[in-house]
Parts: structure tokens; sequence; C-alpha cells
């Protein structure tokens, strides 16, 4: 069977304690009838809205059971979603603020791909991504990135993205702003999948004629990664070359 690596690497943002930490990601495969189906996931809680880190979870782990595939999907799992959400949050008595925030509801971006393998000897296949907000997947084939989902360049990424949340009045225009993206993979591809302050770096690397990838590779595979991509992004931080926020993203390696 074709070797997939998985590697996740996350830190908060810069004084915050891990506690604060807002995003959220998840990995899972499932097997069945001789076919293998690969899922990932990340989302970002917006600090500005109340326990988003917990919406976060919830909705990268509905994406990789095989929930959200499509827009109705997601649309279908909202309901119970919120519900689950208000329950966990609620089960400590609130204070006023807290009572008004929750009421207001969390909000979080979504960015997840399906990758799918038919047959245990499988050296191709398809993908598709689903994306609300500016959390993003990239695509990289023989040293050349190949696709850039769903923005396309760094100047893109803005204060405002698109979110979805477990107040589902505010989810009316969903639809809207929903993408799609499918394609093929080979052995030897790699996925990334990022929020949006390592992905708007990551743009702005390429953009520059550069490989970041070949950066999150190699810091993927260090000795001790967790610590090495922590101490890098605290380098980048400081060198204006990322913005200080909760920082996440899932290396997925075909046949590597």
């Amino acid at each position: 069977m074709i070797s997939i690596k998985f590697q996740t690497l996350a830190v908060q943002k810069d004084g915050n304690t891990v506690d604060e930490y807002q995003d959220a990601s998840t990995t899972n495969t499932i097997k069945y009838d001789g076919a293998l189906e690969i899922y990932a996931a990340v989302a970002d809680g917006a600090t500005d809205s109340y326990f988003a880190g917990i919406w976060a979870r919830m909705l990268t782990r509905a994406f990789s059971k095989g929930a959200i595939e499509t827009i109705d999907d997601l649309q279908r799992q909202l309901g119970c979603l919120s519900e689950r959400w208000h329950n966990v949050v609620t089960r400590k008595p609130l204070n006023w603020y807290d009572e008004e925030g929750v009421e207001k509801g969390a909000f979080a971006t979504l960015c997840g791909v399906k990758i799918s393998l038919h047959g245990d000897n499988a050296n191709s296949g398809v993908f598709k991504a689903t994306a609300i907000g500016d959390s993003c997947l990239i695509q990289v084939r023989k040293e050349k990135l190949i696709n850039m989902f769903p923005i396309n360049c760094s100047s893109e990424f803005g204060n405002n993205p698109w979110l979805i949340s477990s107040n589902l009045k505010s989810n009316q225009r969903l639809l809207d702003h929903y993408k799609l993206c499918q394609g093929d993979w080979q052995s030897g591809d790699c996925f990334i999948i990022m929020t949006d302050a390592i992905a708007q770096w990551f743009l702005h690397e390429f953009e520059n004629e550069l490989r970041p990838w070949d950066v999150l590779f190699q810091l993927s595979i260090a000795v001790n990664c967790h610590q090495a991509f922590i101490d890098w992004v605290s380098e980048m931080r400081n060198s204006k070359k990322m913005k200080n926020d909760d920082t996440t993203v899932i290396i997925i390696k075909m046949g590597c």
C-alpha cells in the first residue's frame, strides 16, 4: 500500500497560553470496500468571539468524519453542531457578559480535504477540498506548486474573512462564500493545509520566487519538529514576515 505520512504543527499566538489557542486541526482515515478515504481539516476560531476554539474543533472533527463534504452537508450539520456547542459551553454557570457572547455565537473558518485511494496499491487518485474563509490548501508536485485554494495571492488576505457561526442566524449567506476544489493526486504529491497567518506567509514567499514548502518539509522532519516549528514561527513573527496569530499547518505526503 502507498505510504502516507501526516504531520501537524501548531503554536498559539505570542502572549497567549496553550489553553487560549483557538485554531483546530484533525486528520482521519476511513477504509471500506477496498477503498481508503483520507480526511484532514483546519479551522481558525475568531479571537473576538466566545469559545471559538471549541467551535473550530467541532467543525474539523465533523469534516474528518466525512460529515461535511458539500455545502448541503454543512448546512445539515450546523443545527446539531450548534446545539452541541451551546451545551458544552453552558455546562458551567456563565457571567452575564459571557452569556451575551454565547448568544452572539462563535465563529471560525474551515478548510478541509478528502483524498481518495481506490485499492491498496493505488499510486494516484482524486481529491476534493472545501473551504469557507481564508484557511488554505496547497498542493505540491515535483517541486512545483500546482494548486492554491481558495486564495491565490497574499494580498487577498484581510481582517474580515467569511466565517461559519454557531449562531445559525449568521449563516444565511454561507452558500455565497462556500468554495470547492477538485483534482487528482499522484504518488509523491504533498498537500499542505494552513490557517491564515502561515498561508499568507507561504503565498508571499512563493510570489517572491521562493519555495516555502521546502521550509515546512524541513521543519516536519526535524528531530524535535514541534519545538523547531515554534522557534521558526517566533522568528518569522519577530521579523514581521508573519502576523502574530494562532498558527496551524497539516502536511500530508503521498508516497514520499
